[in-house]
């Protein structure tokens, strides 16, 4: 299963107000260590073009299935973003 998700609360950066949104990048389970006390892994792209990766509690967020081929396709822009952003820091 393949997951987006978009925030159930405003985010303010930089004085402009977005809801996050992206994909879910794995789910806390007994195997993997959660030290945040939140549920899930998220990564997205803001207004501003910065990458995060972030956890995210279920009450949070509301999660909905893609296509295999959408979350690929997000997942490799926001790793080519990161890319580029980490090439311009050296």
């Amino acid at each position: 299963m393949y997951l987006f998700f978009y925030d159930l609360n405003v985010t303010i950066e930089k004085g402009l107000e977005f809801t996050a949104s992206g994909l879910i990048d794995s789910k806390w389970s007994k195997d993997k260590a959660n030290v945040s006390g939140k549920d899930y892994c998220v990564s997205y792209i803001t207004p501003f073009g910065d990458i995060y990766n972030d956890w995210r509690d279920a009450s949070e967020i509301k999660s909905y299935t893609v296509e295999h081929s959408d979350y690929i396709n997000l997942k490799f822009v926001i790793s080519q973003l990161d890319k580029a952003q980490s090439a311009n820091w050296r």
